[in-house]
């Protein structure tokens, strides 16, 4: 089952560090579906990469953040390789940390809106199933 992994970024004011290093990062960021490889395979793993700038209508919205980035992964496995060991970025992730304020990390699987194998409130395991109304 697929991931899809949101980071969301507020980058540092261009008082502190230049338009030239926040583009460069832009298209390190963008770069990584073709550079971060599979480390059996040697392929390009991730399924796909989009961002940019926020341009939300509320005023407010983006909690001040400045730049969304989407990336999609085949599977649970891809997501934790890219997070925890992928060095192309891990390298970039030391370089965006640099140059940021404050950032936001959600990933999530389509379609499951609740953690069904969670308990509750007296301990219970819960059984549920996806949002379609299968088990």
């Amino acid at each position: 089952m697929s991931v899809t992994h949101c980071l969301f970024l507020k980058f540092k004011p261009d008082s502190e560090v230049s338009r030239e290093v926040k583009a460069k990062t832009y298209l390190d960021l963008l770069g990584l579906k073709e550079n971060c490889r599979h480390p059996d395979t040697g392929k390009p793993y991730m399924l796909s990469i989009k961002g940019g700038m926020d341009n939300s209508v509320e005023e407010g919205g983006s909690k001040g953040m400045t730049h969304g980035f989407v990336m999609e992964f085949a599977s649970v496995e891809d997501r934790n390789y890219y997070i925890h060991e992928d060095p192309h970025h891990l390298r970039l992730e030391d370089q965006i940390r640099a140059i940021m304020e404050d950032g936001v990390a959600v990933d999530f699987t389509p379609t499951i809106f609740y953690d069904w194998a969670s308990k509750d409130d007296n301990g219970t395991k819960i059984n549920g199933s996806k949002a379609n109304g299968k088990k």
